[in-house]
């Protein structure tokens, strides 16, 4: 399998804070990955093929970003064309 090494300092900018390592290792765990090591700024991470996207610093963000925030349920509404997304 294809192993990745990705710059925590890019994922944390996606995130809008710091990340703490036992926060990334556990979020990178639930996603179905293996981490292999943490090492000063960089995550090396082995990739599923079925995983395509977290082979970058923006899919590995923004997944970490969805799981952070999960149990925010925003709801957008609009009057005119009348569609409801809930997010």
């Amino acid at each position: 399998m294809p192993s990745v090494i990705l710059n925590k300092k890019e994922v944390e900018k996606i995130l809008g804070k710091k990340i703490s390592l036992e926060e990334l290792k556990d979020r990178i765990s639930m996603l179905g990955t293996d981490l292999d090591k943490i090492e000063n700024d960089e995550i090396h991470v082995e990739i599923f093929p079925n995983r395509p996207d977290l082979m970058s610093e923006q899919g590995l963000g923004s997944i970490i970003k969805f799981l952070r925030n999960k149990n925010r349920i925003k709801r957008i509404q609009s009057k005119k064309i009348r569609i409801s997304i809930i997010c």
